[in-house]
């Protein structure tokens, strides 16, 4: 469930309009979302697309579990960088990093874009393409040899006490469930060497904010790595059965807010602005150190 107040700046704008922006849907979504039920206002479902709102109305939308490229909008607000061989883009979560969804849209405007690496379906932030074989294999290269520093926020469970702290162990394939594959800590020598460093931002009873270093990048790495020290992502089902916390967003709270890696002679930084939900998430938990852009 996402949740929104109407700001007094964004009064008088349609219930439509106001989920193709906050959703970063098509009109088509938008329409759909609201027709079949899936929006309140005031906690009152309503199914008119131009719906006005006012100051101060709560937007509640149950967002479809869609991963169709067709129902979401390329959006230019959310390049981060495009120097012409390298482009960033800002994913929404939602939308898994594959050839049938964020690939497909960004082709759209970029033909030519290769994806470089991967975000899960429902983390958010910096996805990075090539837009030329050559930088493809550069920056593929970069990867392998662990030139590629990425820096993630997580807001996770419970109060975390200690300031840092660094996880390392093998990860591989615990089991298969609902066509999903677990991962978990195995035995050396049965799977993956994985390194990931994190340190506290911000602390309160139900939940803290880590930002968190991966040296490594295995498949959800910093979700196992999380869950396996007590201190699960909040939203992240595949890790947790049960949540203490009363805060229950619609989708795992880890984003991707920072990226650097060096390319001639000079260090690329790129940084991306939480969205919203997060930033409705931190002010809910009261971790107010976290409202400040990563």
């Amino acid at each position: 469930m996402m949740h929104w107040k109407i700001k007094a700046s964004q009064q008088g704008i349609k219930l439509g309009e106001f989920l193709k922006d906050a959703l970063n849907l098509s009109g088509k979504a938008a329409r759909r979302l609201v027709e079949a039920g899936h929006c309140r206002i005031n906690s009152k479902t309503d199914r008119f697309v131009n719906t006005v709102l006012g100051a101060g109305d709560l937007i509640e939308a149950d967002v479809e579990d869609t991963d169709d490229a067709s129902e979401w909008a390329f959006s230019p607000e959310r390049v981060l960088y495009d120097d012409g061989a390298i482009l960033a883009y800002n994913k929404p979560p939602g939308l898994s990093s594959d050839e049938k969804s964020v690939l497909a849209i960004v082709k759209k405007v970029y033909p030519q874009a290769e994806l470089v690496h991967r975000l899960d379906k429902g983390t958010s932030g910096i996805l990075l393409f090539a837009q030329n074989p050559k930088m493809l294999k550069e920056l593929e290269q970069l990867f392998k040899g662990r030139e590629v520093h990425k820096t993630y926020l997580a807001i996770v469970e419970g109060k975390v006490k200690e300031r840092q702290g660094k996880i390392e162990n093998a990860l591989g394939e615990i089991r298969r469930f609902a066509g999903q594959v677990i991962w978990g800590a195995v035995p050396e020598g049965k799977g993956l060497y994985a390194c990931t460093i994190w340190k506290s931002l911000a602390v309160q009873s139900q939940a803290s904010l880590l930002e968190c270093y991966p040296e490594t990048g295995r498949t959800h790495q910093i979700r196992v790595h999380l869950s396996g020290i007590g201190h699960p992502i909040l939203g992240d089902h595949q890790y947790c059965k049960q949540f203490k916390c009363a805060y229950k967003p619609a989708r795992i709270l880890l984003h991707a807010s920072k990226i650097e890696f060096p390319l001639a002679n000079k260090l690329i930084s790129i940084t991306c602005p939480l969205p919203e939900d997060f930033v409705q998430a931190l002010n809910a938990l009261k971790l107010e150190r976290a409202q400040q852009d990563p």
